[in-house]
């Protein structure tokens, strides 16, 4: 990847993930995530430039304390940086069933299958975006 884009792509990153910030603590999960949500409308980019993002974000957006950084954070960046690049992914959060204190996750799905998930997330679905009918 050129030093170009992947600079390019660092910057969006960063913004996005101050979007996502700001958005989480003005709104509700419901509210913030329609918020954030860009139109859908070209054509989908290529596989490497999607696995190319869940690298960068994985990375750069593991679980930390500060600037606090969790799966929630981590997932809506992707879901805006892959929408703007014609995806349609699902937005998910779920909790473990059975867990002592209760455990979240957050997850991207596309065509109902989780997506830039190193394992399928073991947690039943408690929110989608967009709603599945």
């Amino acid at each position: 990847m050129a030093t170009r884009v992947r600079r390019r792509w660092l910057v969006e990153l960063l913004a996005t993930r101050v979007q996502v910030e700001h958005a989480l603590r003005q709104h509700g999960l419901d509210v913030a995530v329609s918020r954030l949500a860009p139109p859908v409308g070209r054509v989908p980019a290529p596989r490497s430039e999607v696995e190319a993002i869940g690298e960068l974000t994985g990375r750069l957006l593991r679980n930390r304390r500060w600037p606090r950084t969790t799966c929630l954070h981590r997932a809506l960046t992707r879901f805006v940086m892959l929408r703007r690049r014609g995806l349609a992914p699902t937005f998910v959060v779920g909790v473990r069933e059975g867990s002592e204190p209760i455990e979240g996750h957050a997850w991207l799905e596309l065509n109902g299958v989780p997506m830039l998930e190193p394992e399928p997330p073991d947690c039943t679905p408690t929110f989608r975006f967009p709603a599945t009918p």
